[in-house]
C-alpha cells in the first residue's frame, strides 16, 4: 500500500509546492484544470490519510492528570503503544483522553526501558479505533511524514495536533539516556516534523495513514523547549519485534554479543570479549572481523551498534566472522544486555492536606482539573528528550518527570484561544481553590527484567493469539462443524523419498500418526484417555506424553490435535503462557510454552504478520523442551490449504537447532475431512 502510493504523493506535493512558491513570487499564469486537480487529490489523500490515523491517538495522564504524553491504538482491544519515558512520568495507570472527547482508564501491560517503547491497554469500550502499523524498512530520507500526538498538552479537548514534515535521515542513533543501556534509539528515523514535548509516544505515520514510527525524542533550543527541526523517532519495525515481550507482561531485555567492536584497516573487529560469552564459547576472539550479523554484512562498527539495539534478548541470530583468515558461521540466542540497578526513590514530602496520617487517598478519581505546572527548566543544551538532566550511567533513571514543557516565562506558548472544556478549569484561573502540591512521582513496578509480571494477563494474551490462530484457519465454528482430517503424506530427505505418513486428526484433541521411514514402522496416538506407542512389530504399549514428544513427528500430531480442540491449548495443563517474542521459519513469531506435566514443555510458534505486515497468525513451528528451554529437534509447518472449511499446513519439515537444518520434508499428497471418526482409529492396537 505505502509502495503504490509514493510516487502519486511526492509528485503531487512537489507540484503543490512548486505552484505555492510561482503564486507568492509574481502574477503567474492561473492552475490548468488538471494541475488544480492534482494539487486538490494530494491535499484529499493528505487529509485521508490524517483521518485514518486521528481516532487512535491517545493522550496519556496520571491518575491526577498530571504529566501529558501521547501514544496510539493499534489493537482494536484498546491496546496503544507509547513510549517507555511517558508511563515511567504517569505509573501503571491513569486516564487516556481519544478524539471522540470521552476519557478511558488505562493500565500499564509491559515496558521496554532500552528502546523507550510501552504497551498501555485501554478500558471502557468493546472495541477502540486503530491505526495499521506499517513498514519503516521502505522509508527513504524525503518522504513526506506526520507526526501527531498531544504537545504542550494542548489538546484540552482531547483531540490531537497533526504536523508535517519529512524524513531527514534514517538508520540514526541516539545514545542512551539515564544509563547507556536504557532509552537508546538505534536504527530509528529523523525527521524535521514538529515533535515537542507532549509530542513523545505519538505516531509518526506515511502519506498513506500508516505508522512507520513512534515520535521520542527531540532537539530543542535552550530556551522555552520548542522543536528546531530535529526530531527522532522508533522504527515501527523495531517495535515490532518487542510487542509479544510486552504483552507478555515483562520488562523487555534487549540483547548483545557481550562484545564490543571497532573500524580497524577498513575491517570492523573484535575489540572487547567478555570469555565467558556465547560467541567466544563459539570461537570468537580479540581481533576477529565481525563479517555479518543476523544476516546483514557488517562494514562499519556502527552498523552492528544499530542493528544489535533492535533485537530482543533471546532472540536467535547467525553471526559471520573471521579468526585468522578463516571465515566461520555459528548461531545462537543473544543473552541479554542487563539495566542498571534502580532503587526506589523516597516520596515526596507533601503539605499537610488535612487527613488524618492512615487515611488512605482514593485511587483513579476521574480527573476534573488541568494540574498546574511543576516542571523545572531543562539543562541548556541541544539534546534534552525529556526536560531532565541525564543521570550517570550507573544509574537507572527513577520515573522520568512528565512529559509536559518546562516553565519558562517568556518562550512557553499560550494557551490556545477560544472556549475551553468546562471539566478541565484554567490552572491559572484566580478562583482555582488552594496551591497544587508538588505530586510525589509516580513508581513502576519493580519486577525483574525477563520475567513475566502479571500471569493473568499474560494467559489473557494468549488466549487471544490462539483465537487469532482458529480465526486464521477458517473460524472456531468452521473448525468444530469439521468432526476431523486425514493427511496421506510423503516423506523426504535431501529431495530422495524415504518413507510414508499417514495423519489422523480429530477435533476433540485425539489423533493418530503412523510411519514408515528408512523401512522402520511407528505408529502413536492419544484415544481420549491414554497415549500410547509401537514401534515395528512389537506390542503397542501405553505411553507417557512426554515420552511421545521426543518423537517429533508425533509431538507434531499431539500439538495439531491440541490446536484443533477448543480449549486443547488450555485445558488439563500443568501450566501455559505467552513467552513473548522469538524467530521460527526465519520470521517474527509469538512463541506459546505449554507443560503437560512440570518441567516438560511443549512450544508452538505462531506468525504475527504476512508478507505484506498485516496482522495474520498461523502455526510456523512446534518443539519440545524442558523448563521452558526448547530442545534441539523441532517441526515447521507451510503450505496452508482449505480442506474441509478449515485452512491447515500441508506441509512440515522437521528441523534441528537454532538454523532450523532440514533433516526430514513431509508433503500431503491428499487430505480431507472425515466427519465422525470410529473410536477405534485412535484406540492402541491389541
Amino acid at each position: 500500500m505505502v509502495g503504490r502510493s509514493f510516487f502519486i504523493f511526492h509528485s503531487s506535493f512537489c507540484i503543490l509546492h512548486f505552484f505555492a512558491i510561482a503564486v507568492a513570487v509574481s502574477a503567474a499564469e492561473p492552475l490548468s484544470s488538471s494541475e488544480l486537480a492534482k494539487v486538490r487529490a494530494a491535499e484529499a489523500a493528505r487529509v485521508a490519510a490524517i483521518d485514518r490515523v486521528y481516532g487512535s491517538v491517545v493522550a496519556i495522564f496520571g491518575n491526577d492528570r498530571g504529566g501529558g504524553g501521547s501514544g496510539v491504538l493499534y489493537d482494536g482491544a484498546g491496546y496503544a503503544l507509547t513510549n517507555f519515558h511517558v508511563v515511567a512520568g504517569a505509573g501503571t495507570e491513569g486516564w487516556a483522553g481519544l478524539a471522540d472527547g470521552k476519557l478511558y482508564r488505562w493500565k500499564l501491560v509491559g515496558m521496554d526501558p532500552g528502546g523507550d517503547v510501552a504497551i498501555i491497554k485501554l478500558e471502557g469500550k468493546d472495541r477502540f479505533p486503530v491505526a495499521p502499523l506499517g513498514n519503516s524498512d521502505g522509508v527513504r530520507v524525503g518522504d513526506f511524514a506526520m507526526a501527531m500526538g498531544n504537545p504542550f498538552v494542548l489538546a484540552e479537548d482531547l483531540r490531537p495536533t497533526v504536523t508535517l514534515g519529512i524524513v531527514s535521515g534514517v538508520k540514526r542513533y541516539q545514545p542512551g539516556e539515564g544509563g547507556a543501556t536504557m532509552l537508546v534509539y538505534g536504527n530509528c528515523i529523523q525527521v524535521d516534523s514538529s515533535i515537542n514535548p507532549g509530542n513523545s509516544g505519538g505516531p509518526l505515520f506515511d502519506m498513506a495513514g500508516e505508522v512507520i514510527g513512534i515520535n521520542g525524542r527531540g532537539s530543542f533550543k535552550e530556551r522555552g523547549r520548542v522543536n528546531v527541526g530535529v526530531g527522532y523517532a522508533i522504527s515501527i519495525e523495531q517495535i515490532k519485534n518487542f510487542i509479544p515481550e510486552l504483552l507478555a507482561t515483562k520488562t523487555a531485555l534487549h540483547g548483545t554479543l557481550d562484545a564490543t567492536f571497532g573500524n580497524r584497516g577498513g575491517k570492523v573487529v573484535c575489540e572487547q570479549i567478555n570469555l565467558d560469552a556465547k560467541i567466544a564459547e563459539l570461537g570468537m576472539q580479540l581481533g576477529d572481523r565481525l563479517v555479518s550479523f543476523d544476516g546483514e554484512p557488517i562494514e562499519d562498527a556502527n552498523e552492528y551498534t544499530n542493528l544489535v539495539t533492535t533485537i530482543p534478548a533471546g532472540w536467535p541470530v547467525e553471526v559471520v566472522f573471521e579468526h585468522e583468515g578463516k571465515r566461520q558461521a555459528v548461531w545462537l540466542r543473544l543473552p541479554d544486555l542487563p539495566y542498571p540497578k534502580t532503587k526506589q526513590e523516597t516520596p515526596v514530602d507533601k503539605k499537610p492536606d488535612g487527613k488524618k496520617p492512615d487515611e488512605k487517598k482514593p485511587e483513579g478519581k476521574k480527573p476534573d482539573e488541568q494540574p498546574k505546572d511543576e516542571k523545572q527548566p531543562a539543562k541548556d543544551g541541544d539534546d534534552d528528550p525529556f526536560g531532565e538532566t541525564p543521570k550517570p550511567s550507573g544509574e537507572a533513571p527513577q520515573a522520568p518527570e512528565p512529559d509536559t514543557p518546562a516553565p519558562e516565562n517568556e518562550d512557553k506558548p499560550k494557551t490556545p484561544p477560544g472556549p475551553r472544556d468546562p471539566r478541565f478549569p484554567d490552572p491559572r484561573d484566580p478562583r482555582r481553590p488552594g496551591p497544587t502540591p508538588m505530586p510525589q512521582r509516580p513508581q513502576l513496578p519493580q519486577t525483574e527484567p525477563g520475567k513475566i509480571s502479571n500471569l493473568e494477563l499474560n494467559r489473557e494474551q494468549y488466549r487471544r493469539i490462539l483465537a487469532w490462530w482458529a480465526e486464521f484457519a477458517g473460524g472456531r465454528t468452521a473448525i468444530d462443524a469439521a468432526k476431523g482430517f486425514t493427511f496421506e503424506c510423503d516423506v523426504s530427505r535431501d529431495g530422495k523419498p524415504v518413507g510414508t505418513e499417514r495423519l489422523t486428526l480429530s477435533t476433540d484433541g485425539r489423533f493418530r500418526v503412523e510411519t514408515e521411514i528408512d523401512g522402520k514402522r511407528f505408529r502413536a496416538g492419544f484415544d481420549g484417555t491414554n497415549f500410547w506407542s509401537q514401534e515395528g512389530d512389537a506390542a503397542a504399549a501405553v505411553a507417557k506424553p512426554e515420552e511421545l514428544q521426543a518423537e517429533p513427528l508425533a509431538a507434531s500430531a499431539m500439538m495439531l490435535a491440541r490446536l484443533l480442540k477448543s480449549d486443547g491449548m488450555t485445558a488439563s495443563l500443568a501450566h501455559y503462557e505467552l513467552q513473548g517474542s522469538d524467530r521460527a521459519a526465519r520470521q517474527r513469531a509469538y512463541r506459546l510454552r505449554l507443560s503437560l506435566v512440570k518441567d516438560d514443555d511443549a512450544f508452538a510458534w505462531l506468525s504475527m504478520y504476512d508478507a505484506s505486515g498485516l496482522p495474520m497468525v498461523k502455526l510456523l513451528k512446534t518443539g519440545i523442551g524442558s523448563n521452558g528451554v526448547e530442545l534441539d529437534a523441532a517441526v515447521t509447518y507451510r503450505d496452508e490449504r482449505e480442506v474441509g472449511g478449515v485452512r491447515l499446513p500441508h506441509a512440515w519439515t522437521v528441523v534441528e537447532g537454532l538454523a532450523e537444518r532440514e533433516k526430514l520434508h513431509v508433503v500431503a499428497r491428499e487430505s480431507r475431512a472425515v466427519g465422525d471418526i470410529a473410536d477405534e482409529t485412535f484406540a492402541m492396537p491389541k
